[in-house]
């Protein structure tokens, strides 16, 4: 078995932990308040985006937490669980592509934000 196989495992299995051990009521409320945060933070794109901020920062924190290494394991993981993000989210558009996720954090990292590199 390979090890991106392994780590996608390991992050699959991080998530069904994080979904057993926490209601439906208490992953809400640690969303909501997430979201209140991630509300605050400038979008650093200057033009319409078919993503908005909040979520693509919801999708790569979560996917971040359940080991997540690249831009398209936050793809990937998004995809894999569009339906429970969905719960708190309403990704209209569905989920952002790896370019996406890479176009974003690669605005913070010009404003010394550091997340992937």
């Amino acid at each position: 078995m390979g090890e991106d196989t392994r780590s996608s495992e390991t992050g699959q299995t991080k998530f069904a932990v994080l979904k057993r051990r926490n209601s439906k009521t208490q992953i809400q409320h640690a969303a909501d308040s997430v979201l209140l945060v991630f509300d605050n933070i400038d979008d650093p794109r200057t033009r319409h985006c078919d993503y908005p901020l909040r979520e693509i920062l919801l999708i790569a924190a979560v996917a971040y937490l359940c080991d997540a290494e690249s831009y398209e394991d936050l793809a990937t993981f998004g995809r894999a669980q569009i339906e429970w993000f969905r719960q708190f989210i309403p990704l209209e558009n569905g989920i952002p592509s790896h370019d996406t996720f890479r176009r974003i954090f690669i605005l913070f990292k010009g404003q010394h934000y550091g997340f992937f590199s």
